[in-house]
């Protein structure tokens, strides 16, 4: 490749930069901090004892309530009086228990994997 067809294909590059740094600006790259929940996952309801959790902080990226990533929070336990951590696992073959901090409290419900997944350590896999 010559220097005018290394410069144009530079100069192309670095359009292609500028157009999608335009369209999807900076937010390209922030979290919306909304909860991420997975397609055909049925979710149980929210335990109601959060109040006994406070403090609440992800030690791993904060997935939501997505059953395909595995998540580990960190608060404080107001029944041992302790910093405890808490990762998602599983119930069973096919339903994960998540947990997820909300509110500054750390909240755990049971969620039952999609069809043709299975729970493997925490987390839903294809069978």
């Amino acid at each position: 490749m010559n220097k005018r067809g290394l410069s144009t294909t530079i100069l192309v590059l670095v359009v292609v930069v500028v157009l999608v740094a335009l369209f999807f600006g900076t937010d390209l790259f922030k979290t919306t901090g909304q909860a991420t929940y997975t397609t055909g996952a049925n979710y149980g309801p929210i335990e109601q004892d959060s109040q006994n959790y406070p403090d609440c902080t992800h030690l791993t990226k904060d997935d939501g309530w997505s059953v395909t990533t595995k998540a580990t929070v960190q608060s404080f336990d107001r029944t041992s009086g302790t910093i405890k951590e808490y990762a998602d696992n599983c119930e069973g073959d096919r339903t994960v228990r998540e947990f997820n901090c909300q509110d500054n409290t750390r909240q755990t419900r049971l969620v039952n994997c999609p069809t043709g997944m299975v729970c493997n350590q925490g987390v839903c896999i294809y069978e």
